[in-house]
């Protein structure tokens, strides 16, 4: 945009440059814009000379202004990139919480779990031995009864007895079956009592891997987050030195350019104030005698196409006239 205004506002040496020195001198109303120069001075200085360094000096400010706001937004990426690495942070912080808590929530549920099971069975076994228990005093009251009521006899076989003994011994195989079985059950529950505790050890280990691989994603994802964040702090960086080196190249340039025109202006002698109106006047003249060449040309010009176009009409007039006698008499001789 400075450029762009910079060169709209300094004519070529080709141009007039004498009427923009006087119509249009850039600086020539504002004496000093630097305010560490003498104004006193700078007053005392020719107007092409104090727009030179007004010039400079606008150059120099905007140069200024264009590093003061590269360095703010780079502090503003900065404070954004520290930002994002403590929210990082932050939520690493807060999943790793989260996965501590979850598997200690596991890890106590499993256990309340695995003594539910053991009460569960001590319930059933103690159930079972009390009913067992309840069977056999059960069984030894009614042989203790058939022993009282049976009547001693000789030498020979006591059928009531042996049938008494016959089912004391049935009795007692049944309560070794069913000890047996209650053993099977018991073997039973606490297989799959192993196979529970076996399993919450395997989720607790895929949990434990999944926390950890999650933990490894984040840290990829941060440390691919950090090379970006750098990545682009070097490239502002580069920008910015380019931005720069254009910038003083650019300045350098229109010092020059400024320099050989105040040179040359110098030697023509722009300082004669009459030499300067002489040329203005010599230029007015020339600029009106033009324009009223330029009259002169175009009202002949007119003047011309006039004549023609009269001329052209009254031709057309003349044929439609013979042409309205042609058709009168070929209509009389018919």
């Amino acid at each position: 945009m400075l450029q762009k205004e910079f060169v709209s506002k300094s004519p070529s040496i080709d141009e007039d440059r004498d009427v923009h020195l006087v119509f249009n001198p850039i600086g020539a109303t504002e004496i000093s814009l630097n305010p560490q120069l003498d104004p006193v001075q700078m007053r005392m200085l020719p107007v092409e000379q104090r727009r030179i360094l007004n010039e400079q000096y606008r150059c120099k400010r905007a140069q200024e202004e264009q590093i003061n706001a590269i360095l703010r937004a780079k502090m503003i990426y900065e404070a954004t990139v520290e930002s994002t690495t403590a929210l990082i942070e932050r939520q690493k912080l807060r999943s790793e919480v989260l996965i501590n808590q979850q598997s200690r929530n596991d890890s106590q549920l499993s256990a309340k779990a695995s003594e539910l099971e053991i009460q569960r069975a001590e319930k059933i076994q103690q159930m079972q031995l009390a009913q067992a228990k309840a069977e056999q005093a059960h069984i030894q009251q009614l042989v203790a009864q058939k022993q009282r009521s049976v009547v001693p006899q000789s030498n020979k076989n006591h059928p009531p007895v042996s049938r008494l003994v016959k089912q004391a011994t049935a009795l007692v195989n049944n309560k070794q079956k069913r000890a047996h079985k209650i053993e099977q059950r018991e073997n039973a529950l606490k297989n799959q009592q192993i196979e529970y505790l076996l399993k919450l050890k395997t989720q607790e280990a895929n949990q434990k891997k999944q926390s950890d691989e999650l933990i490894q994603q984040q840290k990829q994802q941060n440390a691919t987050k950090t090379r970006r964040t750098v990545l682009f702090g070097e490239k502002m960086d580069e920008l910015h030195f380019k931005t720069e080196e254009k910038r003083e190249k650019q300045l350098k340039t229109e010092s020059i350019k400024l320099k050989e025109k105040y040179e040359k202006e110098k030697e023509i002698g722009f300082d004669s104030k009459q030499a300067q109106k002489d040329r203005i006047r010599q230029i007015t003249e020339l600029k009106s005698q033009m324009r009223k060449e330029n009259n002169a040309k175009y009202q002949e010009q007119l003047k011309n196409d006039f004549e023609v176009e009269t001329k052209r009409q009254q031709q057309q007039e003349a044929r439609k006239i013979i042409e309205t006698q042609r058709i009168i008499q070929r209509l009389k001789s018919e």
